[in-house]
């Protein structure tokens, strides 16, 4: 049988997986670093961890997670508008996505205030720039259409077989009373 960790023990040890968290190794690998280092049980380990994680979203204050958005929403904009000055259109689809989907965050970083005036703002600029009438020529290409003889759009699949044998067919099929419609009877 092990022994208990002493207080001191543990907050050592929840302040060793709070600084592992804070350079992004993940949970998973922290739980077994410190099960084989400390002689822990795997679930002992994740509670330190949990801890940490606990302790390290204390230490972030609701403006400073305001502050991040704000300025992760205006880098996506600069993205967004230098793809569009360089024809990357692919670029600045991408980084109008990224936008919705830190939009679509909010509730989850602040449910009670996620529409303060400056997300709010933020988000009417956003819209009306969407909405906004595009500027520019609107590139006019030709596409070939085929048309078969009945009038279908591209039509070739329906006449694939010649016109006699299809008339034989439907003859012999109303001769054998079989349905050819394919609908129930």
């Amino acid at each position: 049988m092990t022994k208990r960790a002493t207080k001191d023990e543990q907050e050592l040890r929840v302040q060793e997986a709070c600084k592992l968290l804070s350079i992004k190794v993940p949970p998973s690998h922290i739980v077994r670093h410190m099960a084989e280092k400390y002689d822990l049980s795997l679930q002992q380990t994740r509670n330190y961890v949990r801890e940490a994680k606990a302790l390290l979203l204390e230490a972030f204050d609701l403006e400073d997670v305001k502050w991040q958005y704000m300025s992760i929403m205006e880098s996506l904009q600069e993205d967004r508008l230098d793809a569009r000055e360089a024809n990357n259109y692919s670029a600045a689809v991408g980084a109008t996505k990224a936008m919705i989907n830190l939009i679509k965050q909010l509730p989850s970083i602040d449910p009670a205030g996620c529409w303060g005036a400056e997300i709010q703002a933020n988000f009417s600029s956003f819209v009306e720039d969407r909405l906004a009438p595009k500027k520019g020529k609107i590139p006019k290409e030709s596409i070939e259409i085929k048309r078969s003889p009945k009038g279908y759009m591209s039509g070739e699949w329906e006449t694939n077989i010649p016109e006699e044998e299809m008339k034989d067919w439907y003859k012999r099929a109303k001769e054998q009373n079989l349905d050819i419609t394919g609908l129930p009877f």
